[in-house]
């Protein structure tokens, strides 16, 4: 078994599946990999897996997100095969602070254009590495998720990666992106080498502060998630609240006294107190209703107190938001567990 993701291995326009124990975990190994950043890897990762179309808008914006960080200076001029139309509406709303989609123009070529920015010295500079981060998805949206990813590597001509948890190895959903798969080892016991492996020298996009600290802006694990305006909102005001400023983390992992691992909203460590941000388009259906009972189960007898935000609720109304937040850390700091 290979110990890292031969990302530099993917042919241009074409998928690879790798699987192992823990993607989150691997994610680290990847980064923390001793390399020279010569080519880059954008991480669009999932907790629980949205609708198809939510998917795919979530590829865009962070694809359009790590584009907008790093958007040519000359907005008359495109790189080399971006088209000249689309390249100029979109220059006009990165300067005005806005994503790099366009509501006229297929959802197809645009995930063209963005990858042609993003690897502007030839398709294999770069790769769209897709996670799922947990083994427990909603029902049918694994079959969905195999397609968007066959889908995305055939629109962006770039290598796509998919990690995923060994435990989804032998679901019939992913047949398709099955074919092929690398099972990845686990770490060695601490003290110990990793086995040395041609992975590539990645550097790796992201758009705000967190895992991926110190590398150029793409993945959302440390940040708040690309395209929830939401959680965006959220980061600027607590930023900016003498009393909870500095207190909370954007998307990162929580370990639970099951064996399980998610990734939460936002994160105060010191409290136990995690604050979720909850849109229709994940949390309204049935079984994505059932995964976060047991998602909140499971953290409870784990220690953390957890607090649920409308995305709607959030958007209208920010202050009233923030004020519940302040509400919950202040009953936190009396050291009360109930």
């Amino acid at each position: 078994m290979d110990a890292l993701p031969a990302l530099h291995e993917i042919p241009p326009g074409r998928l690879r599946t790798f699987l192992c124990h823990d993607p989150l975990d691997m994610l680290r190994r990847l980064r923390d990999a001793p390399d020279t950043p010569a080519a880059s890897v954008l991480v669009v990762s999932w907790s629980t897996l949205p609708v198809v179309p939510r998917q795919i808008e979530d590829m865009l914006a962070a694809m359009a997100d790590a584009a907008a960080a790093c958007w040519p200076d000359d907005r008359d001029q495109p790189p080399a095969d971006v088209l000249v139309p689309w390249f100029r509406a979109a220059s006009r709303r990165v300067d005005l602070g806005l994503a790099p989609l366009l509501d006229d123009h297929p959802h197809a070529a645009q995930a063209r254009q963005l990858a042609l920015l993003l690897a502007r010295g030839g398709p294999d500079d770069l790769c769209i590495l897709l996670v799922l981060e947990s083994v427990e998805q909603p029902a049918g949206h694994l079959l969905g998720f195999a397609r968007a990813a066959e889908w995305l590597a055939r629109e962006t001509a770039v290598g796509v990666a998919v990690l995923l948890p060994t435990a989804l190895g032998g679901r019939r959903e992913l047949d398709a992106i099955l074919s092929g798969a690398v099972e990845l080892a686990p770490p060695r016991a601490e003290g110990a080498a990793d086995v040395a492996t041609a992975h590539g020298n990645w550097s790796f996009l992201k758009p705000s502060p967190g895992m991926f600290s110190g590398r150029p802006a793409g993945s959302f694990l440390g940040g708040p998630h690309p395209s929830s305006p939401g959680e965006r909102l959220l980061a600027e005001r607590l930023a900016a609240d003498a009393e909870l400023a500095g207190r909370f983390e954007f998307n990162v992992p929580v370990d639970t006294s099951f064996g399980t691992r998610h990734v939460v909203d936002l994160l105060w460590r010191d409290g136990a107190l995690i604050v979720e941000v909850d849109g229709y388009q994940y949390h309204g259906g049935r079984e994505a209703f059932r995964l976060d009972r047991q998602r909140d189960f499971e953290l409870m007898l784990s220690g953390y107190r957890c607090l649920r935000l409308a995305h709607d609720e959030v958007m209208e109304n920010v202050l009233k938001a923030i004020d519940k937040i302040r509400a919950a850390v202040r009953w936190r700091n009396t050291g009360s567990s109930s």
